[in-house]
Formats: C-alpha cells, sequence, structure tokens
C-alpha cells in the first residue's frame, strides 16, 4: 500500500519507538483512513488527525486527555464502551463497526497495539466514511429488485410445461427471459436474450428489451398469423427499436424466441446471435440451427426464422452462453457436447431439469468466466390420447 505519512505524522509521532514497518504494514491499515485517534487502553484520546478534527467539530486541545466516548455519538458510544471493556478484559481482538448518523455511514475499526511493556497498549481507531458506498450499494440492490419483476412469477398455460433457472453473476445481471400466452390463437411467445457483460449497465438494457418484448409483441400477435412472418417482425422491431442504445453503450444482445400453438405443437424459432435452441426427448437431443446476426450489429438487419414442431412429451431447451461458459466448484466449465449428451439420456424432462438446476446454481463464476446464467425447459405435455 501507499502511506501518505502527512496523514499519519500522529502515529509516526508516538510510534517512533516502534518498527516502522510494523507501524505501517499492510496487515495494520490496509487503506489510508480518514479519521484516526490514538487513545490508551481505557480509551482517553492521546492523538488524534486533522481529519477527527474536522469529524468531531472539534480542535486537538479540546480532544486530547478527553475519553472518546465523549466525542461519539450515542449509537456510536455503546459500542466502545463494549470494546474498551474487552480490552481492560486482555481482549486484542480488532472491533469493526459501522455507524449510521442521519444519512452518513461511518466504518469503525479498532486495533490494539502492544507496545515495549504489553501492559500499556495502544489503540488506534480509524474511521472511513463510506456513505458513497452504502448508497451504491443500496442503489444496486434496488435495481436488482426492479430486474427481478421483469421476470415471470410463474407459468400456467394449458398443454405446456415451462421451468427455468435465473443466476446472476452480480447483484444484477444482462440475462433476461418471459413469456407471453395469447388465448385466442393458442401461441405460446418465449424469449430469452443475454446483453454482453453484465451488472447494472447489462440490466438496464434488458429492462429496454422486456418492455420492448410486451410491447411489440401484443401488436404483432394481433396482426400476424404466421408464426415465423412473426417471429421475422418482432427480431426487426427490437433491432430497430434497441440499435442506438446499444450502440451508445457499446453492447451487443443476443436473442433467441419462439411461437408455439399449445395445442398442435406447431410453430417457429429465430436465433440472433444465440446459442441454439436444442429439441430432446427421452433418447434424443438435436441442436435447432438458425443463424442470424446479434441484435444491433447494424441498425437494418434481416432476420429469418424456421419453423419447428414439438411432439408430445419432447422438450425445447433454451439457454444462455454463461452455462457453458463459467466454471463448476472443480474448476471445470460444460461443454456443448457434454450438455448434449446430457439431454439425450433416456431420463424423465424432470431429472434433466433438476441436474441442470444443480449445475447451474452450483456455478462459481470465476473470472473471465463470471457471467450470468439461465436456462429454460419448455415441455409438451403428452395426453392419454397420445
Amino acid at each position: 500500500m501507499s502511506i501518505i505519512p502527512n496523514e499519519l505524522i500522529a502515529l509516526y509521532e508516538l510510534f517512533n519507538s516502534f518498527e516502522a514497518a510494523a507501524l505501517f504494514s499492510d496487515d495494520l491499515i490496509e487503506e489510508l483512513p480518514l479519521i484516526c485517534m490514538l487513545s490508551n487502553r481505557s480509551g482517553k484520546v492521546i492523538r488524534i488527525n486533522r481529519f477527527a478534527e474536522e469529524f468531531f467539530y472539534r480542535k486537538k486541545n479540546e480532544t486530547v486527555g478527553q475519553p472518546i466516548i465523549s466525542v461519539m455519538s450515542e449509537q456510536a458510544r455503546r459500542e466502545f464502551i463494549d470494546f474498551f471493556k474487552r480490552i481492560e478484559d486482555g481482549d486484542r481482538e480488532h472491533f469493526y463497526y459501522v455507524e449510521q448518523a442521519e444519512d452518513q455511514y461511518i466504518n469503525w475499526k479498532g486495533l490494539v497495539l502492544d507496545g515495549p511493556d504489553s501492559d500499556t497498549p495502544i489503540v488506534v481507531i480509524l474511521g472511513d466514511d463510506v456513505t458513497e458506498t452504502v448508497s451504491l450499494k443500496s442503489s444496486v440492490y434496488s435495481a436488482r429488485t426492479v430486474q427481478k419483476a421483469l421476470l415471470p412469477k410463474g407459468f400456467d398455460v394449458p398443454g405446456v410445461n415451462m421451468r427455468w433457472v435465473y443466476e446472476s453473476a452480480e447483484a444484477t445481471g444482462g440475462d433476461w427471459f418471459d413469456y407471453k400466452y395469447d388465448p385466442v390463437s393458442k401461441r405460446l411467445l418465449v424469449c430469452i436474450c443475454d446483453v454482453n457483460g453484465h451488472g447494472t449497465a447489462a440490466a438496464m438494457v434488458t429492462g429496454c428489451v422486456s418492455g420492448l418484448f410486451h410491447g411489440v409483441m401484443n401488436s404483432l400477435v394481433t396482426n400476424i398469423s404466421d408464426d415465423q412472418e412473426l417471429l421475422n417482425a418482432f427480431a426487426t422491431n427490437l433491432n430497430g427499436s434497441i440499435y442506438q442504445i446499444l450502440e451508445r453503450a457499446n453492447r451487443l444482445l443476443t436473442m433467441a424466441a419462439l411461437s408455439i400453438n399449445v395445442e398442435t405443437g406447431e410453430g417457429a424459432y429465430v436465433s440472433c446471435g444465440h446459442p441454439r435452441v436444442i429439441s430432446f426427448g427421452k433418447g434424443h437431443a438435436k441442436p435447432l440451427l438458425n443463424r442470424n446476426s446479434p441484435i444491433g450489429v447494424s441498425p437494418d438487419i434481416e432476420f429469418k426464422s424456421i419453423a419447428l414442431n414439438v411432439l408430445p412429451g419432447n422438450s425445447l431447451f433454451l439457454y444462455t452462453d454463461g452455462l457453458i461458459e463459467n466454471r463448476d466448484r472443480m474448476g471445470r466449465s460444460l461443454t456443448s457436447r457434454e450438455l448434449l449428451d446430457s439431454l439425450k439420456k433416456n431420463e424423465s424432462e424432470e431429472l434433466k431439469y433438476n441436474w441442470l438446476r444443480q449445475y447451474a446454481k452450483g456455478l462459481e463464476c470465476i473470472p473471465p468466466h463470471n457471467d450470468d446464467t439461465c436456462l429454460i425447459i419448455l415441455t409438451k405435455q403428452a395426453t392419454e390420447e397420445d
């Protein structure tokens, strides 16, 4: 660490009999504090720095010789009384406490240093204003709450079953998915996307996609009956609407969308630079090949979807690349071949989902593959007639 002697001159003056390396080691002070005070074992102030003067609105000559608790707020006073009582009892454990004073947060740290006479320890009290950090964390978790509201809460569509796993690498993520069911046409629309990168910036883009998905689809479902034409129009509208946002944010968006008649299983699929959707059942699995550019590459892109048909008892698997790029607890990543082989197993869809769910939630997101992870399994239910 880089030490600024001027900021810690009080420490140096009082501890000049100590080894400087021991005093200013990384173990003792991880980073330069704003507030620095020294006291004896009973809590009487020996020295303070100018930041402490400014924080407590007291000059040095008004503070030195006084108990530290006399300058602390009532909230922090109780914590420091307990800390110094433990010191008197021989405890040398470091002290950590975050004080909330109105809209300000102070991170207090107490360190006990034994001098030449171990019975007369000197106590170093460090304080940092972490208000900005706390506020930032609060904002991030507020964004997380909003992003969670953009994801589906449940699924209740006749004739099909859909289950999913969503794990973000940070509090917020760049993966998003949702569905829309039109009871008139019996069409189920599913969309999954991945904004490159993760965190709050990527999450803000997914918020735009969510609004466009529901807004654009409401219009398209009413006016377009052909599934392939519907998905082509949706991808084109999405690209045209969000291109400038992605360009300014220096981002790209991969996306896969499905449109399926829940009664017949017939429909269409479009992939915009996204990992291929896999059609699978007991003993078989096959990736569906459909290649289009990612969303945001150019303002004018032509998208082409393909037809598909989901038979009763069969499933479609959609996922983002975090599933195969992140590493598990053993440091291994799942290959595309291993994923396909797992879906090919002669097992039920439920067992395959449970394995994938356990795997996805066990990912450690080790850099540089610390990406969000999202997966969906959509299954057409078999009837007695099937």
